[in-house]
């Protein structure tokens, strides 16, 4: 029966006869309404009364669905028809989506929260929608569980598919709006750029994705407005991790949350990407608990023992599986004897292509911003070395765009650790191509400033190797002259060799058949995917990166844990160090060295190739240092240095604490 207190009810839109109202809110009212002859339901929205009363906002309302009505994807309500109602406001005729939205099934959960694979399909769902979206120039600007439907699809996994709503404050990209005095949006879920009226992207539908998340898998959003300004919670606050609310979550679910609450719009990940890591967290559950139940299966306890037929064979079947496998694998094991000899040494195969090797202004700029809120945290006595040395002169070394064209080659996957040294150094001492001193000249101990060390040395040109010493915090090699032999701490092995020079570093990869990696290689892998640091947008934690400072509050990563316990763990040990290819602590541990030589600015040029020395004169001028390329940010660095782009200098002779190295292999 239609209420005659509503004018609008039993009015016919477009052939369509509005029967009820379905909701409202501030600034519009939905009805259902039925086709006269079809009978098929659609919605009609429309304008407010008190709204349609401003000329400006009918205006606004009439532009934008019009624009919006062009915008197609499968996760977007359809809009069939825009026009103006007999009374004169505006409307829009949609189609009509039965179901729950997500805020309403959120109420209805005891506790108000959602199961872990329901909350990241509903993610990837709604995220490809804005990947579609955002690509045809328009962002939502008003994400909430409200206005996410959930509609029954029996074909879906999750029995269910996701459509958005409420596209009325919609934003089209291409405006240029760069402030709003009323900012749009709903406060919990708003991005912190929205909230101080900056000019908005596709960025901030997915910091409010990322509180809607919060809030599926915590029961809860981010921040309350409880005890302040809610708008200045998200400017100047950091979220509490979902972990500490949730300890049953998966650290990586945790983590990854966080990236999309990223404070700078530039370190959140795009829509594309948050579409296609939320589905792989949806799968790695399953992918861990089907191998759980296959070890039970196979290994569990039979009678008194155990099977030791599966014990034993299994490692004989992977390695034989291995073999079989390797020319076709990404990551190779080198072949005997040098597998033996060198046991950590994985290569991972690179595939050949261009990339564009520097930084841009724009990302330029994003570092020295980064600098002046890491300066504002420090002592004064160090903030002139952010003012003046890294934003003048460490970022302009990057300030070269230039194409650089690669062929496929091989890298090793983790750095080169102590007791791979060790072996080469053994080796080099049998052969007599290497003599140990009492003593490294000009050379001091970096932690106590004292000379006298034992110091192992070339033999053909008197280049340094190593300097030898026991500390707990850098070394854990000593040399003893009875046994000639070179001697490893055990909870040293795994660690990355430091107090290494570029001669030493090079003479080791040539002993394997390999050299070290150019400048434009080592960077090649460090941001292959258009990644600012080594694992992705986001800025380093401590399960990222081990570095002396992870971000701008002084936050301490994984070095240092205790005064007394080694500086740097193993390596390999931060598992979300991981490139695109799988190479990891390529982002803090330790610099690493290059072949380049090193100029402040390298030279202009349409196309880079592959040479080793391609970018840097083949020998410096005899007024230059000789300075080689360092890349990747060492232990006793902030965070900026951990940035793929970033370049860094030492002269070749010099043994430094935070140096290591790794090689490369050409493909035949």
């Amino acid at each position: 029966m239609i209420d005659s207190r509503d004018p609008l009810l039993g009015q016919v839109v477009d052939r369509f006869r509005i029967e009820r109202e379905l909701g409202r809110g501030g600034m519009g009212v939905v009805y259902l309404a039925r086709h006269e002859e079809l009978g098929s339901l659609a919605a009609v929205k429309t304008i407010s009364p008190l709204a349609n009363q401003d000329e400006k906002a009918r205006i606004r309302f009439i532009r934008e669905a019009k624009a919006l009505g062009k915008v197609h994807a499968e996760g977007l309500v359809s809009i069939h028809n825009v026009g103006e109602l007999p009374n004169g406001s505006p409307y829009i005729l949609m189609e009509y989506v039965e179901g729950q939205n997500l805020g309403a099934r959120l109420k209805e959960s005891s506790p108000s929260r959602l199961p872990l694979d329901l909350a990241l399909s509903i993610v990837a769902q709604v995220a490809t929608t804005l990947t579609k979206l955002h690509a045809q120039g328009v962002i939502h600007r008003d994400l909430k569980p409200d206005n996410i439907m959930l509609v029954p699809d029996e074909h879906s996994r999750s029995g269910m598919r996701t459509k958005l709503l409420d596209l009325g404050i919609a934003k089209l990209l291409e405006d240029n709006a760069t402030t709003q005095t009323n900012v749009p949006g709903t406060p919990l879920y708003m991005a912190p750029e929205s909230c101080a009226g900056q000019r908005v992207d596709g960025q901030a539908d997915i910091y409010s994705l990322g509180c809607v998340l919060y809030e599926l898998l915590c029961g809860r959003p981010p921040y309350l407005p409880d005890g302040g300004n809610l708008m200045s919670k998200h400017i100047f606050q950091r979220p509490e991790p979902p972990r500490k609310r949730v300890p049953t979550l998966p650290r990586a679910v945790s983590e990854f949350v966080l990236e999309l609450l990223a404070r700078e719009p530039t370190e959140r990940p795009s829509a594309t990407e948050v579409a296609r890591r939320a589905r792989a967290l949806l799968i790695e559950p399953e992918r861990a608990s089907w191998k759980r139940r296959w070890l039970w299966r196979h290994l569990r306890p039979q009678g008194t023992g155990i099977r030791l037929a599966y014990v034993i064979s299994m490692p004989l079947l992977l390695f034989i599986l291995l073999a079989l496998l390797a020319p076709h694998q990404v990551v190779r094991l080198l072949p005997r004897p040098l597998a033996e000899y060198f046991p950590e040494s994985v290569m991972v195969r690179i595939p050949g292509g261009h990339f564009i090797m520097g930084s841009t202004v724009a990302e330029r700029q994003v570092a020295r911003d980064l600098a002046v809120e890491l300066d504002r945290d420090l002592p004064k006595e160090k903030q002139f070395y952010v003012q003046n040395y890294l934003v003048q002169d460490y970022l302009d070394r990057e300030s070269v765009i230039r194409t650089v064209e690669l062929p496929a080659f091989d890298i090793d996957r983790k750095e080169v650790t102590n007791e791979e040294f060790a072996q080469f150094l053994r080796k080099e001492l049998q052969v007599g191509r290497i003599v140990v001193k009492d003593e490294c000249p000009g050379e001091k101990h970096p932690n106590i400033g004292v000379k006298g060390f034992p110091c192992v040395y070339r033999t053909v040109n008197g280049a340094p190797y190593k300097n030898l010493y026991n500390d707990p915090q850098y070394g854990g090699m000593t040399y003893k002259a009875e046994e000639r032999s070179f001697v490893v701490s055990p909870e040293f092995r795994r660690h990355p060799v430091v107090m290494v020079s570029w001669q030493a570093a090079t003479d080791f990869c040539a002993a394997q058949g390999k050299r070290l990696p150019t400048e434009a290689e080592w960077e090649y892998v460090a941001r292959r995917g258009d990644r600012r640091f080594p694992w992705g947008a986001e800025r380093p934690s401590c399960g990222h990166s081990v570095l002396e400072r992870c971000g701008t509050d002084g936050e301490r990563c994984a070095c240092t844990p205790k005064i007394g316990s080694p500086k740097l763990p193993n390596v390999g040990s931060m598992p979300l160090d991981r490139t695109l290819d799988g190479v990891l602590d390529m982002g803090g541990s330790v610099s690493e060295w290059t072949s380049d030589w090193f100029v402040i600015k390298l030279p202009e040029s349409s196309t880079v190739l592959h040479s080793p020395h391609q970018d840097a004169p083949q020998t410096p001028s005899p007024n230059q240092p000789r300075y080689r390329v360092l890349r990747g940010g060492a232990w006793n660095e902030d965070f900026l240095s951990a940035r793929g782009a970033a370049r860094f200098r030492a002269p070749e002779d010099r043994l430094l604490s935070g140096v290591g190295f790794r090689c490369v292999r050409e493909v035949q």
